[in-house]
């Protein structure tokens, strides 16, 4: 079987785990794999590349900052009919049985495009989610968001001298590595394994979705949703949570197993 994988729109913190889950899993199963460097823009280019990375390189992967194979913001219309075509070829030309897309809200209705456009291809299209502003509906929550949920709160209590509290967990900024936390990393990775997964069984034009199960200990699953019900859509911070000067604690014990510990700083 051979693999294609690509990142688009903006980087988070884990979205390279993500990328070394999928290429992990996908040497597994002895697929092949290639990368279309700077997302769907990038395939249509054929800027794509082969990944044969090292046990060792994958680890450092892990770890690296920012969009390993690059990003775009390219928005697929469904009147392009040349652009279609332009993909339907370039897939043939590197055999592509599968192709994995990691991004927010943008790429997942590329997948949904890609999806319906290129049916009769056979290919399978499958979204792998990430987004700091933690808006895709469906998932309980994105990979990466954790991240930028506790560098903001690390910074609320580090400069105003705030109480945020928060239990064991996840990680950092937009792209910084230097914040992960093991929580982040561990969830991010077995996203991308498991939208291998599902393109071994054939299902397309479907997401991969995270199911929370219990917040203390926090344990989730994951689980597949069609990515039409993704596409196109926005989730919002629900306003049920919200009082006139704070949030209910339903939303602190959301969001707690996300945040993870913070440090203690002292202020005079």
């Amino acid at each position: 079987m051979n693999i294609m994988v690509g990142q688009s729109g903006g980087p988070t913190a884990v979205i390279n785990a993500s990328l070394a889950g999928i290429y992990r899993r996908s040497k597994e199963k002895n697929c092949k794999i290639y990368g279309a460097l700077n997302g769907i823009e990038g395939l249509l280019q054929d800027t794509v590349v082969p990944l044969d990375i090292s046990q060792r390189n994958v680890e450092l992967l892990i770890k690296t900052p920012s969009a390993a194979l690059g990003s775009c913001r390219y928005k697929l219309l469904d009147s392009s009919v040349e652009k279609f075509q332009e993909l339907r070829e370039a897939f043939a030309k590197y055999d592509i049985n599968a192709f994995l897309y990691i991004g927010g809200n943008d790429s997942m209705e590329t997948v949904d495009k890609l999806s319906r456009h290129l049916a009769d291809t056979g290919i399978t299209f499958i979204g792998v989610p990430k987004t700091i502003d933690n808006d895709l509906d469906v998932t309980d929550h994105c990979p990466g968001f954790g991240s930028a949920a506790k560098y903001l709160a690390e910074n609320i209590t580090q400069e105003l001298g705030c109480k945020t509290r928060a239990i064991e967990l996840n990680i950092m900024q937009r792209c910084c590595a230097h914040l992960q936390s093991e929580f982040d990393v561990r969830e991010a990775l077995e996203v991308g394994e498991y939208a291998v997964d599902v393109a071994m069984t054939g299902e397309s034009g479907k997401m991969v979705a995270i199911k929370r199960i219990s917040n203390f200990p926090y344990s989730s699953e994951f689980f597949t949703t069609p990515v039409i019900n993704v596409a196109g859509k926005v989730k919002y911070f629900p306003k049920k949570w919200l009082t006139l000067n704070s949030v209910l604690p339903e939303a602190k014990y959301y969001f707690s197993p996300l945040i993870g510990n913070l440090p203690d700083y002292f202020r005079f």
